[in-house]
């Protein structure tokens, strides 16, 4: 600001502490941590792919069922994993991958379901109140808008479907 000639801004009564410690805040953290999770989702679907390949895996398990699942979020993985493997093929006598290879559609389906959930309470908390007291019909009413409980659980819900 200073080299552009423009005074320091000076938080008004309560935007300070708002910022700091209120809803605002914690809304711009999930938006955040939604697009940087959304770009590693992308990265660790083709990591994925990429490790079965190399390992020689069978490429069997990693088709939707026919029919699909009762996960959505479970066939979208298989169908990005097939489509991302096809013309792979198992090594010679290949009965399974491991385990953490069995189980790679299934992590990657819930921490979509994860994204997919921090992004609904992002959109929650744009339409939402995020002060207290706010403004409303001439009038200052209580509200409990600084209390973005879902923000927090959902970013922690990612950080753990990301470990």
């Amino acid at each position: 600001l200073r080299a552009r000639g423009a005074a320091p801004y000076e938080p008004g009564p309560k935007e300070g502490i708002a910022l700091l410690a209120g809803a605002p805040g914690a809304v711009a953290l999930g938006l955040a941590r939604h697009r940087s999770a959304a770009a590693l989702a992308g990265r660790l679907l083709w990591g994925v792919a990429c490790a079965i390949d190399a390992a020689g895996a069978p490429v069997a398990p990693y088709a939707p069922p026919p029919g699909g699942s009762a996960d959505p979020l479970l066939d979208r993985a298989l169908a990005r994993l097939e489509a991302l493997l096809e013309g792979a093929g198992a090594e010679a006598g290949a009965v399974q991958a491991p385990v953490s290879f069995r189980v790679a559609p299934q992590v990657l389906a819930h921490l979509e379901r994860a994204l997919e959930r921090l992004a609904a309470s992002v959109d929650r908390a744009l339409a939402a109140s995020d002060d207290s007291p706010a403004f409303r019909d001439g009038a200052f009413v209580s509200t409990g808008g600084f209390h973005a409980i879902d923000l927090a659980a959902d970013m922690d819900a990612l950080g753990a479907a990301l470990v």
